[in-house]
């Protein structure tokens, strides 16, 4: 019984996510997501649109904006890789609020490689 405890302690620890990142970038910038070696990115939550009227300048309709596709595209791009890159554009997310400037705001956690 005490090495199946042992072990499950060693497996808990050794695959538990690390802390839960954040990062946002504005229409028609880049986000970049990174891990550290032998880690994968896994996207907990993604959303291109407007929910506030910061962190972004520019003109705002509405903050009750949302793709509805955010969290599929993003994950598409970036789970269990160790980097990527995404555009936040019209673009690649389709335009949920016109006349409304728009961020890609996207947490996520770094686990290992399994």
């Amino acid at each position: 019984m005490k090495t199946f405890v042992v072990l499950a302690l060693l497996l808990a620890a050794l695959f538990a996510p690390s802390e839960q990142l954040n990062i946002v970038a504005c229409e028609h910038r880049t986000a970049v997501l990174s891990c550290g070696y032998g880690e994968q990115i896994v996207v907990v939550a993604a959303n291109y649109g407007r929910t506030s009227s910061c962190p972004c300048g520019g003109p705002v309709r509405t903050v009750n904006c949302y793709a509805h596709n955010s969290l599929r595209i993003v994950r598409n791009a970036c789970n269990y890789s160790s980097s990527c890159v995404i555009r936040a554009s019209n673009s690649v997310f389709g335009d949920p609020c016109g006349g409304t400037f728009k961020y890609l705001d996207v947490s996520y956690y770094c686990r290992r490689r399994i």
